[in-house]
């Protein structure tokens, strides 16, 4: 039987040790997004119940799937005398922009076996925060016709820069990867400009993490409300 300690009070915090027979089996930590906030306009609330959703199912997996996952490894430890190691998931946000009509939040997914990991994914998102409504990467870089391209060339420039400065280490044939990898949906929003970035182990060894390659801005970029807010 798996006994469970309670999980934290502070709000928006969600941790959770999980026990078998008093030894630690899982550890769950989660932070949500816009947990405290005032969302009294149509758009934050909007953005809530979408950051909601997707957590909560991250909570429940390892509630259940994950939990039973750790349950059974440790089982088989022990009928085969090897020591078993804890299991440890998350799922964590960072707010890296908030001003004048726009939210840009993007949050990492790890699965770890003692201290090893297993899994580690990033994902974001750009709002309107009056409408609730997604930005798209184009929207910061003019959406001519050409613009993806100049983006791709872009990232390179960055990276070649990073790898010459010795900031980054990446597979010799980076250049050849960065459009193999590239998505459009992969950024976030910095004060400095737009964070565009690979899922790890695409352009990089797995100790290098998740590669991010920041974009300056040179034009401001507006709202769907005319407004500017870069």
């Amino acid at each position: 039987m798996v006994r469970k300690d309670r999980g934290a009070a502070a709000p928006g915090v969600y941790e959770r040790t999980f026990l078998a027979d008093g030894e630690k089996i899982l550890s769950v930590r989660i932070t949500y997004p816009l947990a405290g906030w005032d969302c009294e306009n149509r758009g934050l609330k909007r953005i809530e119940k979408f950051y909601k959703k997707i957590f909560g199912s991250f909570q429940k997996y390892c509630q259940n799937r994950l939990r039973a996952e750790a349950e059974q490894d440790r089982k088989t430890c022990l009928e085969q005398g090897i020591k078993f190691k804890p299991y440890h998931a998350s799922l964590c946000h960072s707010v890296t922009y908030y001003s004048d009509g726009i939210l840009s939040i993007f949050y990492d997914r790890r699965e770890e076996k003692d201290s090893t990991q297993r899994f580690l994914a990033r994902y974001s998102e750009t709002w309107h925060t009056r409408s609730g409504k997604l930005f798209e990467m184009k929207d910061f870089f003019g959406g001519g016709r050409h613009w993806k391209k100049d983006v791709i060339a872009a990232v390179s420039a960055a990276a070649e820069y990073a790898v010459a400065e010795g900031n980054d280490v990446l597979y010799p044939d980076y250049a050849k990867l960065i459009p193999r990898y590239f998505s459009a949906r992969r950024f976030y929003l910095t004060s400095r400009g737009v964070a565009v970035f690979f899922q790890p182990c695409t352009l990089g060894p797995p100790e290098e993490g998740v590669p991010v390659f920041e974009i300056p801005l040179t034009e401001p970029v507006t709202d769907e409300e005319e407004e500017t807010i870069l």
